[in-house]
């Protein structure tokens, strides 16, 4: 059984873009790892 989190890659990206902001504000607002913000966008994955 895999850890792994499906989510909406495209509404992620959109939502990022509405607020202007960068995948590193996104990273530091959220908590996560800036490669965590690139693989959501990327596959729409995060474990």
């Amino acid at each position: 059984m895999s850890n792994d989190m499906k989510l909406n890659k495209d509404k992620i990206r959109k939502l990022r873009a509405i607020k202007c902001w960068s995948q590193e504000e996104l990273a530091t607002a959220s908590g996560l790892n800036v490669r965590t913000i690139q693989r959501l966008e990327k596959n729409g994955t995060a474990s």
